[in-house]
């Protein structure tokens, strides 16, 4: 709260903050207006963390699809920013380029890429929304170098030996499924884990939560069907009632006792880009898959040109 005085020729302002008196005495009176506001302002700055802003922040990211994935990364960032409990004002573009330094020993350029994202994003809500900011000090820093785009399936001896090693344990058996259905429809982890009953139907079903947010219809194969079919009174509700860290995990520690350490999950959506383009055309394919844009089906399709020569 401020005030201002006239004394005289000048004028005479005080600005309450935190129970601290502030004055200062100026000779115009738009220079004491400017002064208070500024002061007010900064005593706003003083008060909020960046732990604060953490928690405004998360209720955005809740509302996204594949919301699991974001808040995942949400704690992860809170766990690892050495500013959690600093003033926003008082965070620097060297602290943020510290902690993409020692991520990226860490973690993937690509788990590091959207790590920055969110906190640039949070930056962002701190001074256009919410006023406890000034400048993003996220600005001007690099992001890390990333390797050239993975462009890989899985080929069939492959997905036998990881789903084997699933199917160990009646536990896994989820992740089983779900790393088959995606080969069958090249659907992604979060928007199976999105899945709901209701948008199951005998030959399709269709994808409300998906990753660019537009509604997506799934034709199902018949080894989709008999996938589907297995899940059926398990949960009242949802398809695959478990987590992301949970899908992670489990496949992770199944597929690092086989021979075949490199596969990752996402690498079944590819693969099922490759096995569909055999049987869709190519607008299909793009509609099943999610592409607004059909040319990024390249960066998926992984056919060798062994198999393309077979085929001539």
């Amino acid at each position: 709260m401020s005030s201002i005085q006239k004394r005289g020729d000048k004028w005479r302002v005080f600005v309450l903050i935190d129970g601290v008196r502030h004055s200062k005495t100026f000779k115009l009176k738009k220079e004491a207006v400017a002064w208070a506001n500024d002061k007010e302002l900064e005593g706003v700055l003083e008060n909020h963390k960046f732990r604060e802003l953490i928690a405004k922040y998360r209720p955005i990211l809740e509302a996204r699809p594949n919301s699991s994935s974001y808040m995942s990364k949400l704690r992860k960032i809170e766990e690892t920013v050495s500013f959690i409990d600093l003033p926003l004002e008082l965070i620097t573009k060297k602290m943020i380029t510290d902690y993409r330094d020692k991520r990226s020993t860490e973690v993937a350029p690509s788990t590091v890429t959207k790590d920055l994202k969110i906190i640039h994003a949070m930056f962002k809500l701190a001074i256009n929304d919410l006023g406890w900011l000034r400048t993003n000090p996220c600005t001007g820093v690099a992001f890390p170098k990333e390797p050239p785009s993975r462009r890989r399936g899985v080929a069939q001896h492959e997905i036998d030996a990881i789903v084997a090693e699933l199917n160990t344990h009646t536990t896994r058996r989820i992740i089983s499924q779900m790393f088959l259905l995606s080969i069958e429809t090249g659907m992604r982890q979060g928007e199976m884990l999105a899945l709901k009953w209701s948008e199951v139907r005998e030959k399709s079903l269709t994808l409300l939560d998906t990753k660019n947010g537009d509604k997506r219809e799934i034709p199902l194969s018949l080894r989709a069907r008999e996938i589907i079919q297995e899940r059926r009174g398990i949960d009242p509700e949802k398809v695959f009632p478990v987590d992301f860290q949970f899908v992670r995990s489990i496949f992770c520690r199944a597929k690092n006792k086989t021979p075949y350490k490199d596969v990752r999950f996402h690498d079944a959506r590819a693969e099922a880009v490759t096995r569909l383009s055999k049987k869709l055309d190519l607008l299909q394919l793009a509609k099943v898959i999610g592409h607004r844009d059909p040319r990024s089906l390249l960066f998926y399709y992984s056919e060798s040109a062994d198999s393309m020569a077979d085929r001539l």
